[in-house]
């Protein structure tokens, strides 16, 4: 049985040139289908004999799917979506494209809670063809790691030990919500006199769009917020695993993520956390007022509302546990995640 993969990766992962742009008023970047990759598309459908289709469901899938369908070829979407909500608010070309795409798939696999109701609620996927199987997200893989470092690490300068210390983690990207960040900590800063400080971690992107560490940083100084934030850049799983664990609180307030990875690696370490309600890993990793807060997508002032609200050791430690609890069962969760491809793939070839 030969199986190939028809994936579609985003940016800094894929060789090919991908045409972006960001629509920051609706909090939903899009690719243009992307550019599609027709040869590689119509390999994928004619020599398999099964049809995998991981990542973004664009314009390649689509190529890949309709070939494949024509050629009778059984086929399996596997899907991150964001919440409901947000994703009926993508482009109208990529919902589109997928509402089609779907019709070419025997099964669909479902990644998170939040995709179940955008594939029977929105795309009107059977549920009887659908099967879940958590994201596993390197999350063993990171808490063996984080586990080994953090046992070596007792020490750091980056943490104030009598400030409430909220970190960042991810590509320095405007819909990561990095701007909303910053201006949250002016509004409890100015507003509520809170002791706080902010560490924002990661890299610089390669879209010239996007803003440089320079940049971010003048507009921090502009805000007069130097002792409050501090733009760290990108850092070593060494480096990183230290500033995860003496942080109090993580936040992502992103605009668009099916579902991140650093919310996972927060949850390992601990932290309760924030993030919106444009991220896929609501209900999953991140359920609201047990274990952190889920803001609105774009509104500072919702955002600098849960920053508040979280900011008391009580809550801070009571959450952590139940970030813990969360975690510990996610991670049972998707112990056996190659295992349930597996039967999905023999499912799909009997």
């Amino acid at each position: 049985i030969k199986l190939l993969f028809s994936y579609e990766a985003g940016e800094n992962v894929t060789k090919h040139k991908i045409k972006t742009y960001s629509d920051n008023k609706k909090h939903t970047p899009e690719g243009i289908l992307l550019t599609p990759n027709s040869k590689n598309a119509i390999k994928c459908a004619i020599e398999s004999d099964l049809v995998l289709h991981y990542g973004i469901h664009s314009s390649t899938a689509l190529i890949a799917g309709f070939i494949g369908f024509i050629s009778g070829k059984r086929q399996i979407s596997i899907n991150q979506t964001l919440p409901l909500f947000w994703e009926r608010k993508r482009k109208w070309w990529i919902r589109w494209n997928k509402f089609i795409f779907f019709k070419f798939c025997y099964l669909h696999i479902a990644q998170s809670k939040a995709t179940i109701p955008n594939l029977t609620d929105y795309y009107k996927i059977k549920i009887s063809k659908i099967r879940y199987i958590p994201f596993e997200a390197g999350i063993h893989a990171f808490q063996e790691k984080f586990i080994k470092i953090s046992n070596l690490n007792n020490n750091s300068n980056l943490i104030k030990s009598n400030t409430f210390n909220f970190l960042f983690v991810g590509n320095l990207v405007r819909f990561k919500g990095i701007y909303l960040a910053i201006e949250a900590i002016n509004i409890l800063i100015k507003n509520y006199k809170i002791d706080i400080h902010l560490n924002i971690v990661g890299p610089e992107t390669i879209e010239k769009s996007e803003p440089r560490i320079p940049e971010i940083q003048l507009y921090i100084k502009e805000l007069g917020l130097e002792n409050y934030i501090d733009v760290l850049g990108p850092k070593s799983l060494d480096q990183l695993v230290s500033i995860y664990s003496q942080s109090d609180v993580f936040i992502l307030p992103t605009m668009k993520d099916c579902f991140p990875k650093v919310l996972v690696e927060a949850g390992i370490a601990g932290k309760p956390m924030i993030t919106s309600d444009a991220s896929g890993a609501v209900g999953t990793i991140v359920i609201n007022g047990i274990n952190g807060y889920i803001c609105k997508a774009g509104s500072v002032e919702d955002l600098a509302f849960c920053m508040k609200e979280i900011a008391n050791r009580d809550i801070i430690n009571k959450m952590s546990l139940e970030t813990q609890k969360i975690i510990n069962k996610y991670l049972i969760e998707t112990q056996n995640e190659a295992e349930l491809f597996k039967k999905v793939i023999l499912e799909s070839i009997k």
